[in-house]
């Protein structure tokens, strides 16, 4: 273990897997600092995980012997946003010559030398450098040297051009290609794709500027299995039938492209499709019945009606619906929970729906996601609601829900998020939400009859981690009540106005708080 006494670090000898668990333990807690991860260094061996760490800077890198470094199988830094390079002296080429994944996603400021170095690890099968905002064509050429990589990951790498992805294709062995939000690549970059990645398995493309005549290269790679061309909206319909080949595609994600409205009755393999925010409607929903090993269907404000409800409620292996902003009405709803019983989650917000469509959701045991942000919601269908005992997260937005009507989700024991903010909600409302202490978020925005009084009662909701009190009744001062909120890591008060005193006091009561949103 890590001890600290009269301040310095000390430490024993421990196995790798035992000094995981231990970094792990430091993370939860918010306890990691330079000098622990210093001391579990030596025996880190098998993975350096600091993902999403906050306080990690260059500095935490220097003076690791190389001995050390030459053992390191694993690094992961994603969301560590103050990083640029592995130790303070920029010029230092770190090796790392056993590392098999090296993950920098949201690594923005990483330097382009300090990608180049990883030439050096010429083992690595998985990198992600997502969001890395300095790696442009030249840098990933000079990484086609890495002939064992199975999985690289470019989202968001918004220097990289037509050329750049043509050095990809030395890398043949590549099975999984994510260049989402590259938006300088077009139909140039994928001539010869077909040729080259004769086992690509997953290939992400979403908001490259493309047309249907990449989609004719795509569909000669029959081994895909994953394609995501979300928000093309250059591609067309007429492109889905060069993709009826791809009798092995399990995901299929083309939300936001405006012109795709058909499905291909090809993809019986298919698990996941997701078509919200295009032109699929009615006409084309009788495709869905091909498709009967589906698991998750998005037809986020598709215009379908009575028969795309008839066609979905065939699905029986479903469980992630989307619907929301459809023309859903209570009978749809009916019929598609009668026949979709293995649903998991379901989206439903700003439809038709009432209280009397909501009879039906006892019937989804299962159900542990359910979006009700739907204005015809009221008190009766929470009666509805309690009978879902495994429902870990509920979505009440703009649902005319009361004091009264919350008393129906005390049954509701895994409860982990809430969000109700249609205005009716008042401390009475509020202590009786005070009792579902396996809350971890709660968006209580927007009920002005919120005020003092409420912060006591936050205070027994010691999980939560996320907690929206803006537009609320509640005072700058009464927020110092929520001391016992030692998890929580974003807090939003906006309409609450905090001086920097009032902040500073915030920072100081709540040692994990990260992000903090006020007028």
């Amino acid at each position: 273990m890590i001890h600290s006494r009269h301040g310095l670090e000390t430490s024993v000898y421990l196995p790798p897997e035992m000094a995981s668990k231990v970094l792990e333990y430091l993370q939860h807690y918010y306890l990691l600092e330079k000098a622990q991860f210093h001391a579990l260094v030596p025996v880190l061996t098998l993975e350096w995980n600091l993902a999403n760490e906050q306080n990690v800077q260059d500095s935490w890198f220097d003076h690791i012997p190389n001995s050390t470094l030459e053992k390191v199988k694993r690094i992961n830094v994603s969301g560590c946003i103050h990083l640029q390079h592995l130790g303070s002296d920029k010029q230092q080429t770190v090796k790392l010559p056993e590392l098999i994944v090296a993950l920098f996603q949201g690594c923005s400021g990483l330097l382009r030398q300090s990608i180049e170095m990883l030439i050096l690890s010429t083992k690595l099968t998985v990198l992600d450098l997502s969001g890395c905002l300095n790696l442009d064509d030249k840098c990933l050429g000079k990484l086609t040297t890495l002939e064992h990589l199975k999985s690289l990951q470019l989202t968001g790498c918004c220097k990289l051009t037509d050329k750049g992805v043509h050095h990809l294709l030395k890398m043949t062995k590549l099975e999984k290609l994510r260049l989402g939000r590259c938006r300088k690549l077009t139909d140039g970059a994928f001539d010869s794709f077909a040729s080259s990645f004769l086992t690509l398995r997953e290939l992400d493309v979403a908001y490259c500027r493309l047309s249907d005549k990449t989609m004719q290269h795509i569909g000669w790679i029959k081994s895909l299995e994953v394609l995501v061309i979300r928000g093309c909206h250059e591609i067309s319909d007429e492109s889905m039938a060069s993709l009826c080949g791809l009798t092995s595609l399990r995901y299929f994600d083309a939300r936001h492209c405006n012109k795709i409205h058909s499905i291909r009755t090809e993809w019986t393999q298919l698990r996941v499709v997701l078509l919200g925010y295009t032109a699929f409607a009615e006409s084309d929903a009788p495709a869905l019945q091909f498709l009967t090993e589906l698991e998750e269907l998005d037809l986020r404000t598709c215009r379908i009606a009575k028969r795309g409800f008839q066609s979905i409620s065939g699905l029986k292996h479903l469980e992630r619906l989307d619907l929301a902003e459809t023309s859903l009405t209570d009978s749809g709803l009916l019929e598609i929970c009668n026949g979709t019983k293995k649903l998991k989650a379901l989206n439903i917000a700003d439809t038709d729906i009432s209280d009397n469509g909501t009879s039906g959701l006892s019937k989804l045991k299962e159900l542990r996601m359910l979006c009700l942000d739907a204005k015809g919601i009221t008190n009766r269908a929470l009666v509805n609601v309690s009978y879902l005992s495994q429902l870990e997260k509920l979505d009440l937005f703009s649902a005319n829900i009361t004091d009264n009507g919350l008393l129906h989700l005390f049954r509701l024991h895994n409860l982990q998020e809430l969000s109700i903010c249609g205005g009716n909600i008042s401390d009475r409302g509020v202590g009786i939400i005070s009792k579902l202490t396996s809350l971890t978020s709660l968006n209580l925005s927007q009920n002005r009859n919120i005020r003092t009084k409420s912060m006591f009662y936050l205070r027994s909701l010691t999980g939560l981690r996320c907690l929206n009190l803006s537009n609320t009744g509640i005072s700058a001062l009464s927020l110092r009540h929520l001391s016992p909120l030692k998890e929580l890591q974003f807090l939003s008060v906006y309409g609450c106005s905090l001086s920097q005193g009032h902040i500073d006091v915030l920072r100081e009561i709540l040692p994990a708080l990260k992000c903090l949103r006020c007028t």
